[in-house]
């Protein structure tokens, strides 16, 4: 079931909004950073990239996560 939830074309965006929300929030905890956010290279570095869109984009992200919820709420 979570598989084909990514092969959908909403709900690749739905993991995908998900995904740089919780690394965005991840990034302003101190220790998780240096943990976790801070390495650019591998699974770490697409947490990292995800993290800096979300930090960079804020006001688009979160009118996006928005239209998503509504989209989810009525379809």
């Amino acid at each position: 079931m979570a598989f084909s939830l990514l092969l959908s074309g909403d709900g690749f965006l739905i993991v995908s909004l998900l995904l740089i929300c919780i690394c965005t929030h991840l990034r302003r905890i101190p220790k998780l950073c240096n943990l976790i956010i801070n390495h650019k290279h591998g699974l770490r570095g697409t947490l990292y990239k995800a993290s800096v869109i979300g930090t960079r984009l804020s006001l688009v992200v979160s009118v996006l996560c928005v239209l998503m919820g509504l989209y989810m709420l009525f379809v």
